[in-house]
């Protein structure tokens, strides 16, 4: 699928753990699908990103 990229103003990186948490706002955008929401906690081991609060998104089908 498209690449997805997540943009935020503060992020804290623990390399040893796989980690990055952020108080900020962050927007996550994946082809035309967009998600935005305030705090994340990122872990690269297990593949998963929690967002904090004020969760939106807009989820669009990927075009064939």
């Amino acid at each position: 699928g498209p690449e997805l990229t997540a943009t935020t103003n503060i992020l804290t990186v623990i390399p040893e753990e796989g980690v990055a948490v952020t108080d900020a706002p962050v927007r996550i955008v994946q082809g035309s699908s967009v998600i935005t929401g305030v705090g994340m906690e990122l872990n690269n081991k297990q593949a998963t990103a929690v967002l904090k609060s004020r969760v939106r998104a807009i989820i669009q089908p990927e075009r064939r």
